[in-house]
């Protein structure tokens, strides 16, 4: 059996004999089957089976079984095949789950594999998907892989007429998503809080490098790259820099006192493991707590306010003094960065301190692999820069090319009480602590946002600086704006979902590709 997609928690490969009873669990469920309208027969999933082999033989690709990685278990059938509707032949990306592994986000999953696979294997300009007018489920998979309703039409089944609606996404109009996410895993990794960033300004050079472009580290340690295209210059800004903590001192009984580095805060990182990076070699780990952190010892753990000075890194070493942990390399002004704990749920959420900005930085890499793989250029100048001083103000405030006449800032989209945007949108800024964005600008975004089909809000965030601003205010004469994908719990423990990085790459692409600005 041959294996076709890998996305990390399923396996899509051809369907062998061996398949046959897991099929007739799908097909003989009325549930799974209900938009067919009648069940299979055992000699139905037979034939079944064999028109999806006849498929690979002539086309090369048809409906795949998609395995569970972790178990082996086949939980559905997804892939691609020709149907025809209303005379003309459309690629469908399709796809059927048994009912017991539904509402785990398979369908979604497998459907935007199939996807990707048909723009980027075999070439095509579009893939469609037709289903039932009342198949709500589907409709939702569909509209998760980018999908718009093109018409309606009639289709004839076992039962007689049946309505139903063609939903199409074009190459172009999505990104690889799963690109963009690993990405973000693996800038995650790297611990990079503000004034410790070689290492993360390494990663992207080295995969600025590997997608074919030619970027340069800035003397403040930054990562720039020109995308390519002519006319109106504009810079997408992302930071890779990340709140986190030095060494202010050892106490007497070995332990460390923290100094925050940006807007870390003692009460969202209390009981976070941490390594402390030595300045000449060695990294150890460690936790957060608060001293006395024991609730049957400290007769005021619930009233003890949690700051910094009330808290201290307990080292997985056996000190015992400060001379203990002097011995061990660590000093004052030592790093200490925090276990980001990144993860991805079922549901499409990605949860993970960081994703300011580093899901952006992740989103900026996906729009830069989406030119090359599409070998076209951007329809204006496009630079990318990734800085690395943002978290303390500062990000941006040099290293602007000096022909740039607009700034946008691609970092966190604000989730909470009193804002229209949820995790599963892009934000368009219009104001911020700093004051309002350029009208135009974020005109423009709103436009783009609608023509690209992305779910998105436009808000106003209280508490809130951006590196377009530290720009401006090192005196750049630049239009600028802000957008992001929406994140909740910003400091902290923070979620987004894939969703809303989907939304925020189609106003990418459709601002810096589609739109002539």
């Amino acid at each position: 059996m041959r294996e076709i997609l890998n996305t990390g928690r399923l396996l899509l490969r051809e369907m062998v004999a061996g398949d046959l009873q897991d099929l007739k669990e799908m097909l003989q469920d009325p549930e799974v089957v209900y938009a067919y309208e009648h069940t299979f027969t055992d000699q139905d999933v037979k034939e079944w089976l064999a028109r999806q082999q006849g498929r690979y033989q002539k086309d090369g690709f048809g409906l795949w079984a998609v395995i569970l990685a972790a178990t082996g278990e086949m939980v559905g059938q997804a892939g691609l095949t020709w149907q025809e509707c209303e005379g003309q032949p459309v690629l469908e990306v399709g796809y059927l789950l048994k009912k017991r592994h539904w509402h785990r986000g398979y369908a979604r999953e497998a459907a935007r594999a199939c996807r990707d696979y048909a723009f980027r294997v075999l070439g095509v300009e579009k893939v469609s998907s037709l289903i039932k007018t009342d198949n709500l489920a589907s409709i939702r998979v569909a509209e998760s892989c980018g999908m718009h309703r093109q018409r309606e039409f009639i289709a004839h089944y076992y039962n007689g007429p049946m309505a139903h609606y063609q939903y199409t996404v074009w190459k172009g109009d999505t990104m690889d998503i799963t690109y963009c996410v690993e990405q973000l895993k693996a800038l995650c990794a790297i611990d990079s809080p503000s004034g410790f960033t070689d290492r993360a300004a390494d990663y992207l050079m080295e995969e600025l490098t590997r997608l074919g472009y030619a970027p340069e580290k800035t003397r403040k340690g930054g990562v720039r790259v020109c995308l390519g295209g002519e006319g109106s210059p504009l810079l997408l800004m992302a930071h890779v820099d990340t709140l986190g903590a030095v060494v202010q001192s050892i106490k007497g009984n070995g332990r460390l006192v923290l100094s925050p580095v940006g807007g870390l805060r003692a009460e969202n990182c209390e009981a976070e493991n941490c390594r402390i990076y030595t300045r000449f070699g060695g990294t150890y780990t460690g936790c957060l707590q608060i001293v006395n952190a024991s609730s049957h010892v400290n007769d005021d753990y619930a009233g003890a306010k949690r700051q910094f000075n009330q808290m201290e890194v307990v080292i997985d070493q056996p000190v015992k003094s400060e001379q203990d942990t002097r011995d061990l390399g660590i000093c004052e002004g030592d790093f200490v960065c925090f276990d980001p704990r990144t993860t991805v749920t079922d549901s499409g959420y990605i949860k993970s301190r960081f994703l300011d900005d580093k899901l952006s930085a992740a989103m900026l890499l996906a729009l830069a692999k989406e030119l090359k793989d599409q070998g076209i250029s951007p329809k204006r100048k496009v630079y990318l820069h990734f800085t690395v001083y943002e978290e303390v103000g500062h990000g941006a405030a040099a290293s602007v090319p000096g022909d740039v006449e607009e700034l946008l800032s691609v970092d966190m989209g604000c989730v909470g009480e009193g804002l229209q945007c949820t995790e599963r949108e892009v934000s368009i800024c219009a104001k911020d602590s700093g004051g309002p964005y350029d009208y135009q600008v974020t005109t423009a975004l709103v436009e783009a946002a609608k023509a690209a089909g992305a779910a998105y809000a436009v808000d106003v965030y209280p508490h809130y600086g951006s590196d377009a601003e530290a720009a401006l205010r090192a005196g750049y004469d630049v239009r600028h704006g802000l957008i992001g994908a929406g994140v909740y719990a910003s400091h902290g423990y923070e979620r987004s979902h894939v969703d809303g990085v989907e939304n925020t790459l189609k106003l990418l692409w459709q601002y810096t590709v589609k739109e002539t600005v």
